[in-house]
């Protein structure tokens, strides 16, 4: 480590070495508390760097075998690259995230349970909470033969960190005001049912609002307009919203989809801040449904 600090201090390179506790030969204190130290800790470090602006890389090389799994599912979380480089190749090799996302909203409705978990359950708290609890969540905890409790495993800290940190990004509070209606345009509820769509609460269909809730929900999305419609009164086989197209160039920044409902077609614009486009297409998909 010595070594490695001083060749990137010679390179210019700002060089910071934490010691992660719990990464030792022995099994229960390295899966309980050395992994969950080395995913804490570059939580902390991804996010850090992210507010400031950073472009985040992770160089996913490790030492345990685990450590390079963890890092590399934690950088898929994060959306951000990562490299692994192996002794014996003579090139690095890139490990790029795939387009996969926590569906933030879904899973905020269990965050207390990520938080008892995190404390420790009873086994009998834990048999009831996983009657209920989605399928998945219970390959996400696991039993600690010290306090003889079920606790997140390493998969479920990463999970509900990068849940946690996702959510401290993309989610606010909601303003019904921000669905607005563009100039001279009508829309496709007043066209097909004479209805005045002003803001959120007025558009009559559920499913609908139920999908635009989820987009206003991303801090990043400042207001969703809406705009020409087409095949008033022709229904679809089902509610969704559908990618069309994005203008990065234009102010405002917006990206367009097509609103697919039981009453036809209708064109909104997502008016997003400065550089967010993709990453609104990221977020919520080319493809949404309720």
């Amino acid at each position: 480590m010595p070594i490695l600090k001083k060749f990137f201090a010679e390179k210019g390179f700002k060089v910071e070495v934490t010691v992660v506790e719990g990464l030792k030969y022995k099994e229960s204190q390295f899966k309980m508390a050395g992994l969950r130290s080395l995913i804490n800790r570059l939580t902390e470090l991804i996010d850090s760097y992210k507010a400031r602006g950073f472009c985040v890389i992770m160089n996913a090389t490790g030492g345990f075998k685990a450590e390079i799994a963890y890092a590399t599912v934690l950088a898929q979380l994060r959306h951000i690259e990562s490299y692994y480089i192996y002794e014996s190749f003579q090139e690095i090799v890139p490990l790029p995230y795939l387009p996969l996302n926590l569906d933030i909203e879904y899973w905020q409705k269990w965050l207390k349970y990520f938080e008892f978990y995190e404390k420790g359950v009873d086994t009998k708290t834990s048999d009831e909470y996983l009657e209920f609890l989605p399928p998945g969540f219970r390959f996400l905890v696991e039993f600690s033969e010290t306090d003889k409790k079920w606790h997140l495993n390493p998969a479920g800290e990463t999970f509900y960190l990068s849940l946690l940190s996702e959510k401290e990004v993309y989610l606010k509070h909601i303003d019904e005001k921000n669905v607005f209606k563009k100039r001279k345009e009508t829309t496709l509820w007043e066209k097909a049912k004479n209805i005045y769509v002003v803001t959120l609460k007025d558009i009559p269909d559920r499913e609908v609002k139920q999908l635009l809730r989820r987009v206003l929900r991303f801090q990043f999305v400042n207001k969703i307009e809406l705009v020409d419609y087409h095949k008033v009164g022709v229904s679809q086989r089902e509610t969704c919203l559908e990618y069309r197209t994005k203008h990065e160039d234009s102010i405002p920044h917006y990206v367009q989809y097509a609103i697919k409902c039981k009453d036809g077609i209708q064109n909104i614009n997502i008016w997003v801040e400065k550089g967010f486009c993709d990453e609104l297409i990221q977020m919520i998909g080319k493809k949404v449904y309720p």
